[in-house]
């Protein structure tokens, strides 16, 4: 349980870790590979998301981060999670309560067509990111070792088409790291 301190908050964003693991390995990461993996529990976040909605010190968050280094669509519950999100985002609306938004940050290669289609149902996300690194399709498999141009932009592509026509308003960006 987190503290019923009376004093003000100034928490603007919590990330939650979904995944410690990733299917990459880019040659910029700080994720220590050879830990042992862990994936969040749904009743851990379910304890986070009533502390979220019922604790006052976190009325001010604003952006809830599905990542923390890991990847997050490397949780083998992570639909399971995803309804979960949305229920909370559902009750708090129902309860006239303050709810942050949902961002993802994902590599991509794990989000082909029918996940991506079962994410987006959900209705969890507001916000979805990819990590597209590197300026060009050679630079990007160079930096994110394992990875594959074709198949990262395809899945992207596929989701942005999906997105008009089940969530037009979740929005999509990136970040990019580029070598100098």
């Amino acid at each position: 349980r987190f503290s019923k301190s009376k004093t003000k908050s100034s928490i603007r964003e919590i990330n939650i870790e979904f995944a410690s693991d990733c299917n990459l390995r880019c040659k910029f990461c700080s994720l220590d590979h050879l830990k042992p993996k862990e994936h969040i529990t749904p009743e851990i976040l379910e304890q986070a998301l009533t502390e979220i909605i019922e604790n006052k010190a976190f009325h001010k968050v604003e952006v809830l981060n599905l990542y923390n280094g890991g990847e997050t669509l490397l949780h083998p519950k992570r639909l399971e999670l995803f309804k979960l999100i949305a229920q909370y985002k559902e009750k708090a609306k129902r309860e006239n309560k303050h709810f942050p938004k949902i961002m993802m940050l994902t590599n991509g290669m794990l989000l082909r067509e029918k996940l991506a289609r079962q994410i987006l149902e959900t209705k969890a996300l507001d916000t979805i990111q990819f990590s597209l690194d590197g300026g060009t399709p050679e630079s990007f498999e160079d930096l994110r070792v394992n990875a594959k141009w074709k198949p990262f932009y395809n899945n992207v592509k596929t989701l942005d088409v999906l997105r008009k026509e089940l969530q037009p308003d979740l929005m999509m960006k990136s970040i990019t790291i580029v070598e100098g």
